[in-house]
């Protein structure tokens, strides 16, 4: 019940995961027990009451932690070892494993890197994130300070409705629109800041029309496709005919940098690349579209082939992060 309602709130912020793995899978598989008859044979190995464990000593882990448990004195497995067990059935399926964890896993990963190599196995690599402040402070339980994830999706779903009070749609579009920047304010606020970095999220800026926001980026693809709309001609091939403006040479500038920048975001498993370089190309576009007439101007044909590549280059960027960028807002 737990797992079909934390589905249930995933799947309305678009992160379901395709596939679940259950520890009962690896347990009646046989995987758990493989991994226990192999770590035994491990040099490291040791056992304290029943329970056997690895001496991680001359890895350099100390005080508590130094001894990596695997059973208990019963034999039964521990989760520490049905993630082994899982690490290796994943390296089975996939040549390369990237986990994704909060910063208080450090340790925990650490110790199952070394376990892993004791295997012979591949490790995985890592990235940790920084936890998520609120206007409040942290979250804490004891202290009573919980938000949770479905009462964020509805106080800023509710909250961009309001704010489209007055855009000319219908109440359904609205209701649709609105879950859009909902969703996509809340991803694109989480995924701007570098994964190591710490910051305090706050509603009303996630929202910024005006700000390093989606609902600022989405507004910039909206802006775009209704250039294009009342265009209503067949795109040209490009031709240059007058000298460039200022703001067409930035504009083009920076759409040249786009495949750096997702080849740069992906071999420093840095997604905060990608937000970081949308608003730029919307702050761009925007200043285009205040200093460049592009339908009736001299230069229209090449000026409307550089909204449609803004616009295509802002709907890929959005896409990548998981947020639908609009025809219309």
């Amino acid at each position: 019940k737990v797992l079909e309602g934390m589905k249930i709130s995933l799947d309305r912020l678009g992160v379901t995961p395709k596939i679940f793995t259950y520890e009962s899978e690896l347990i009646k598989s046989g995987a758990v027990q493989k991994v226990v008859s192999l770590l035994q044979k491990s040099p490291l190995c040791n056992e304290e009451e029943g329970a056997l464990y690895l001496d991680l000593e001359e890895k350099g882990i100390a005080g508590r932690n130094q001894k990596f448990f695997f059973t208990r004195e019963n034999g039964l497995s521990l989760y520490t070892t049905r993630d082994i067990a899982y690490h290796i059935d994943k390296f089975r399926r996939f040549d390369r494993a990237l986990n994704i964890l909060g910063e208080d896993h450090k340790l925990q990963s650490k110790l199952l890197g070394i376990a892993l190599r004791e295997l012979g196995s591949k490790i995985p690599q890592t990235l940790f994130y920084s936890f998520v402040n609120l206007p409040g402070g942290k979250m804490s339980t004891r202290a009573g300070r919980v938000v949770y994830l479905d009462d964020i999706i509805e106080q800023i779903t509710h909250l961009a409705l309001e704010k489209l009070s007055k855009v000319d749609l219908s109440s359904s579009d609205k209701g649709n629109l609105a879950e859009q920047i909902g969703i996509g304010a809340l991803r694109y606020n989480m995924l701007k800041v570098q994964a190591e970095k710490g910051f305090t999220f706050n509603i009303e800026d996630s929202l910024n029309l005006q700000g390093d926001s989606a609902p600022f980026a989405m507004y910039s693809h909206a802006r775009a496709s209704a250039i294009i709309r009342n265009y209503s001609k067949s795109i040209p091939d490009c031709k240059l005919e007058n000298s460039l403006d200022k703001s067409e040479i930035g504009l083009l500038r920076t759409l040249s940098k786009w495949p750096n920048i997702v080849e740069k975001a992906t071999d420093n498993l840095a997604i905060h690349y990608i937000p970081n370089y949308i608003h730029t190309l919307a702050s761009d576009f925007n200043q285009f579209y205040r200093d460049c007439p592009v339908i009736g101007d001299n230069n229209e044909n090449f000026r409307i082939n550089l909204v449609v590549s803004s616009k295509k280059i802002l709907s890929e960027g959005l896409s990548i992060l998981g947020i639908k960028a609009p025809e219309r807002m």
